[in-house]
């Protein structure tokens, strides 16, 4: 492999690292904005990170027919320690901002919903009311006398 194809491929773990970090601050984001017990939080990073390295492994697969070399990981780890460095919080605070916009707009939404059933509410009370007014009552049968 020529220096041409390993600096592309040390470029390219980089934007990994880089988007690795993206994920997981969207998961840590995630996690802020619900409150999890211990034992879910647990089993929801090891998934996480389970799924990030199945990524990483086919981005490897794909690059360079996988041969692991160990600027690879170096590559991974500087683009995942530079996002984390120079945009790592505002990118948390993104993730955080989109959730609560998310949040409110299906308050809203549900909000909404709720005022326009109350109406049906009021008009299938109103209907059972009156048809429990209007309808006969029902006689029982007489009973015979031996």
């Amino acid at each position: 492999m020529g220096w041409e194809e390993q600096g592309t491929v040390f470029a390219v773990c980089c934007l990994a690292g880089a988007f690795v970090g993206i994920g997981a601050d969207g998961y840590r984001a995630w996690q802020m904005s619900r409150h999890t017990t211990r034992s879910v939080t647990i089993v929801l990073d090891c998934l996480l990170w389970c799924v990030l390295a199945v990524l990483v492994c086919v981005l490897m697969l794909r690059m360079n027919g996988g041969d692991m070399r160990s600027y690879v990981f170096l590559a991974l780890a500087v683009g995942y320690l530079v996002y984390r460095q120079l945009v790592g919080q505002r990118i948390v605070r993104l993730w955080l901002s989109c959730a609560r916009t998310v949040r409110s707009i299906f308050r809203w939404a549900w909000r909404v919903l709720v005022m326009l059933c109350l109406p049906v509410g009021w008009c299938l009370r109103a209907m059972r009311w009156l048809i429990r007014r209007i309808t006969p009552k029902r006689k029982s049968p007489p009973s015979e006398k031996s």
